[in-house]
């Protein structure tokens, strides 16, 4: 007889011998995402005191997963992940601008600051191993996004709003070992 079972990743997989109906299925995917988030939120516990960046992440990326639903929402709360901890590499972009450019004026500094540009920087110094094409997919994506009006915006396909998610993972997992590798265990 031939079923479905929730594999790790969540997704559910055509399955020999395996019977599952419907709704218990869905029920899996939810136990496998009330997992996910127990993990999260048990991650915050083994930091202890975190700063304001590193917490207020945690909590974007968290409401990022339960919102998975409603998947604008979720790509915006993983966008902000990766923007609230690319904003503390400011000082990194800055240093490159001046090293490439040696004359810059703070306001020329300003205009070149783009967010796409701090993104960057921020996910070459943290190290996140993603093709350079998908980081700037998710920054060109968010500057069409119409935030007054969310359901304007983009339409989000379930690879896309996996691929965000991911990102903004690793760029909080990178951040907060960064940032707190003392305090963790």
């Amino acid at each position: 007889m031939r079923g479905y079972e929730v594999t790790p990743d969540g997704k559910a997989k055509e399955k020999e011998d395996v019977i599952y109906s419907v709704f218990e299925l869905k029920m899996k995917m939810i136990d496998f995402q009330s997992k996910l988030i127990e993990v999260a939120e048990r991650l915050v516990e083994l930091i202890g005191k975190t700063d304001g960046i590193s917490q207020r992440s945690i909590d974007y990326f968290l409401i990022g997963t339960k919102l998975r639903r409603w998947p604008s929402e979720a790509f915006l709360n993983f966008f902000k992940v990766i923007e609230l901890i690319s904003d503390t590499f400011r000082s990194q972009l800055e240093k490159e601008l001046r090293s490439k450019i040696g004359d810059l004026t703070s306001d020329e500094i300003q205009r070149l600051s783009t967010r796409k540009r701090l993104i960057i920087v921020a996910c070459r110094v943290l190290g996140v191993d993603y093709d350079l094409r998908q980081i700037q997919k998710l920054v060109d994506v968010r500057n069409r996004f119409d935030v007054a009006h969310p359901s304007v915006g983009p339409r989000f396909n379930r690879k896309f709003l996996d691929s965000s998610r991911k990102i903004a993972r690793e760029v909080l997992i990178l951040y907060l070992e960064r940032t707190h590798k003392n305090q963790i265990f």
